[in-house]
């Protein structure tokens, strides 16, 4: 089971500042870009799905790997928004009202601990939270969409570059930082989440 702790933790002062400064930071861009929606200006997209800029490379996502086209229609909803993970292919994607907005590459279970497949819904969400799962504790996991008792979506600041498109989780779906805040954003509790094998 995935605990939510508010603790004081083992990471140093300047650590945690750092971490929650890039939270927020990542925050307000969402906000920016859902204020520039609202008032019908076009949205700027940072580096959706595709390679970012190379002065932006410290928290860049990870150039894009696996399908680009939208998924048969029989797997989306035509009203609303779903996520949908497709394991064998790395990919979390995002659907609104039938029509793919956005995807991201991901690390998922190890084969040891693999990654649940099936319909959920999101359950909670925390914009920062301590994970304890299998005995392990991961401080300060960074926009967690749980979407079952024991797993969820979140970004993972501790994968490499080398570990994206790989089974490297303990079970959850990891996405990198920049990526876990955009779907954080696109989420609401209720949101469902299918994951194919």
């Amino acid at each position: 089971m995935i605990g939510f702790s508010c603790q004081p933790t083992s990471l140093g002062v300047l650590y945690r500042a750092a971490t929650m400064l890039l939270v927020t930071l990542i925050v307000l861009m969402a906000a920016s870009a859902q204020a520039q929606e609202i008032s019908n200006t076009p949205p700027v997209m940072l580096w959706a799905d595709s390679v970012p800029p190379a002065e932006a490379t410290a928290t860049a996502a990870p150039p894009p790997i696996g399908p680009q086209t939208p998924l048969a229609p029989d797997l989306v909803s035509t009203q609303g928004r779903v996520l949908i993970a497709i394991l064998s292919e790395f990919r979390l994607f995002a659907y609104e009202d039938g029509r793919l907005v956005h995807s991201s590459i991901i690390a998922h279970g190890r084969v040891d601990m693999s990654t649940i497949t099936g319909t959920y819904d999101v359950q909670r969400k925390a914009v920062a939270a301590d994970l304890t799962f299998r005995g392990n504790t991961v401080e300060d996991v960074p926009f967690v969409i749980a979407y079952d008792d024991a797993f969820a979506i979140h970004g993972a600041y501790w994968l490499e570059q080398s570990q994206w498109g790989t089974r490297a989780s303990s079970g959850c779906i990891n996405l990198p930082v920049a990526e876990a805040a955009w779907f954080y954003e696109f989420t609401t509790l209720g949101t469902p989440v299918i994951i194919l094998e």
